[in-house]
């Protein structure tokens, strides 16, 4: 903004008095590039205040805001011609600069008007920054107020232009507010008409059923009262649906209005946001006025059946007067006074009867006639639904093809913008990368041109450099092969003594496992932590072995072979005494007859010779107490304890029981062999390994 102010109005007139401004700075003449630079910083500030000053007088809003933060604003605004005063004319050649200038300053402001006004928050932050660049200038730039002076003349042409400009948008405004009106007043409109059409609805319903309750009182002497209403109704119900009529019409002519003016600025800006929004808007009302009038034409139609229902009772009651006349000649229709004879009577009933037969017929032939007809009625609607929605879909269709089409057009000329400008960037790499290559292509020649002179030389060194090249190459191969004897011979000792202290640290874990002390279990951390010691820490088959160790036997320690032997002994006493004592610790009579048994049956037992070799299939629930207990001495006997494991894990109920913490033992036992023979196994890997 500051630019286009301080380029508008101030150029010519600071071109033209130059010499006036730079006139206190000429008395030194060693300072003139000082000078210079001093002068165009009060030029610069003079034409940013100045172009804000006259933007201040053309908005009241602005004008206050430069009253508020700038002193003696006021004092300058007191300069400024009133509207009614009349400027003198000046001469032939000022005028005509003026002219200039000023047609200038209009082509500018009306560009700019719109945007300065809108951004009066930075326009105020500008003028701040300005107004510290004033107030930093020395006193010696007094020459500043010459120049408004000047500016003031040149002004009243640009002031006049800008309020004409101002007058022609207020009377000619743009499109977008013509289409924001006209949004305002199409929704403004279908309120009306929906409100209207919801009115009609109300007095068509009370039309019918006014006439309805006309219809079905009996005569009396209310009847005029009754039909004056349905009369009233009925011409209320004409007024409602021609309001409601000519508010829609009126609401369709401005939307057809507003879509013309929506076609026009999408032919200028597709991409402009109220297009979008107004046609959710026109669709939306569309769907309000057709939902609107089918229920009125709903509504109307029950109307018309009320008054086809009218002319039907109104038919038949004649039909009656002249079917009675035809019976009872001598009856006079509505004579209350004069009775019937019998006769009369009796001809009025078979007459009633003939003519209750005739209408039940004719109901049942009504009946299946309109049900034929409500049938083809429903499949013609359903047709007709199906082809409205047919052509809602292929219309919806169109729509969406033609946004994508938009869309897609838009995309690619994107693209193809975007192609081309990458592709100059690319003609310039290339350029830049030939005349590179260019010079590449001299400096190779160069070097090839200093190559050709250098050769000879070259030659003579290359065969020195040979000749002692190869006696310094016999000499490092032979160094070579005895650091890397030395080397392997260091790891070859290395690993020889770790996979000894490994095979040491697991065999005492072995030994420990195996001793006898004194019946009591010997820990097993420190062999642990040996072992630990003495292999590689990044071993993970070690690591995966010492962690399947169980904590129990590396904090506790396990009891060797004897003892549980040994202990086996008491655990089989126990067992035969409650050998007869299932799961659900049956009566003190089962637990003495336990007892019994165990002294009365004998511990030999045959084991058959094909079982102890697993030559044949075995069923362990044919097996008693006993059977078990044999086998498993039997096992311990020839130090088979993986199998006596197996044979007690078959006992049931209270013998389970007894047993359950020695086969704990005996699992806890197994699993630390186990676990102690695969670090004896892979040490002596490890050694073999080491070895070779």
């Amino acid at each position: 903004m500051w630019r286009s102010l301080r380029l508008t109005f101030p150029k010519s007139k600071i071109s033209s008095n130059s010499k006036g401004l730079k006139r206190p700075y000429s008395s030194s003449s060693s300072s003139s590039g000082s000078g210079k630079v001093i002068f165009g910083v009060i030029a610069t500030t003079g034409a940013g205040f100045t172009g804000a000053v006259v933007y201040g007088h053309y908005n009241p809003k602005f004008k206050k805001v430069l009253q508020e933060n700038l002193p003696y604003v006021e004092y300058i605004y007191k300069l400024f011609p009133n509207e009614g005063q009349k400027q003198s004319v000046p001469s032939k050649s000022i005028s005509d600069e003026k002219t200039k200038e000023a047609a200038v300053a209009s082509s500018l402001l009306k560009k700019k008007l719109d945007r300065e006004k809108a951004s009066a928050a930075e326009v105020q932050k500008s003028v701040d920054s300005k107004a510290k660049e004033i107030s930093s200038i020395p006193q010696g730039s007094d020459p500043i107020i010459p120049e408004t002076n000047i500016i003031k003349l040149d002004n009243k042409p640009a002031e006049q232009h800008v309020q004409s400009l101002e007058r022609q948008e207020a009377e000619h405004p743009s499109i977008e507010n013509v289409v924001a009106d006209m949004i305002k007043k199409v929704q403004k409109n279908s309120e009306e008409a929906k409100i209207s059409y919801d009115k009609a609805i109300e007095t068509v319903k009370q039309h019918t059923k006014a006439l309805y309750e006309a219809l079905e009182l009996p005569e009396g002497k209310d009847d005029d009262i009754i039909w004056k209403e349905v009369k009233r109704t009925s011409s209320d119900k004409n007024e409602a649906l021609k309001i409601a009529e000519e508010k829609a019409s009126q609401t369709k002519v401005l939307m057809e209005k507003l879509k013309i003016n929506l076609k026009r600025i999408s032919q200028q800006d597709k991409r402009n946001p109220i297009v979008k929004n107004a046609e959710e808007m026109l669709t939306k009302v569309e769907n309000q006025l057709q939902s609107a009038q089918a229920e009125v034409t709903s509504v109307e139609a029950a109307a018309n059946t009320a008054a086809e229902y009218q002319k039907l009772v109104t038919a038949s009651k004649q039909q009656f007067e002249k079917e009675l006349q035809i019976v009872l000649p001598n009856y006079v229709y509505g004579d209350k006074d004069k009775s019937f004879s019998e006769s009369d009577l009796n001809l009025l009933i078979a007459h009633a009867h003939r003519r209750i037969e005739q209408l039940q017929r004719q109901l049942a032939k009504q009946q299946v006639s309109e049900k034929t007809k409500i049938d083809e009625a429903l499949r013609l609607q359903k047709l007709r639904e199906d082809r409205y929605v047919n052509s809602k879909i292929e219309a919806e269709l169109e729509k969406k093809n033609v946004d994508l089409e938009t869309a897609i057009s838009e995309r690619v000329a994107f693209l193809k913008e975007q192609f081309e400008n990458e592709l100059r960037q690319q003609l310039l790499r290339q350029a830049a990368a030939h005349a590179d290559h260019i010079q590449e292509v001299l400096k190779v020649q160069e070097q090839e041109l200093e190559r050709k002179f250098s050769l000879d030389l070259e030659e003579k060194l290359l065969h020195q450099k040979g000749v002692f090249i190869s006696e310094v190459s016999g000499n490092m191969a032979r160094l070579k092969g005895i650091l890397a004897f030395l080397k392997a011979k260091s790891e070859f000792d290395k690993a020889s003594k770790k996979a000894q202290a490994l095979w040491l640290a697991c065999q005492s874990m072995s030994s420990k496992i195996s001793e006898d002390n004194d019946g009591n279990p010997c820990p097993l951390g420190k062999d642990v932590a040996a072992v630990k010691i003495a292999a590689d820490e990044d071993s993970e088959f070690i690591n995966a072995v010492l962690a399947g160790i169980p904590v129990e036997a590396v904090n506790r320690g396990v009891y060797n072979n004897e003892v549980l032997k040994q202990r086996f002994q008491n655990v089989k006493k126990v067992c035969r005494k409650v050998s007869l004592i299932d799961e659900n610790n049956d009566s003190l009579y089962q637990y003495l007859l336990s007892y019994l048994q165990s002294y009365l049956i004998l511990d030999a037992v045959s084991i058959p010779k094909e079982e102890l070799e697993g030559k044949i299939a075995v069923d362990p629930s044919e097996w008693n107490t006993f059977d078990i207990l044999s086998r498993v001495s039997y096992c311990l006997n020839i130090n088979d304890l993986e199998q006596a494991l197996r044979y007690a894990n078959q006992l049931k109920g209270e013998p389970r029981i007894v047993a359950k913490d020695w086969m704990n033992e005996v699992k806890l036992l197994l699993e630390t062999q186990q676990a102690v023979k695969a670090l004896l196994a892979h040490a002596a890997a490890v050694g073999v390994q080491a070895y070779h």
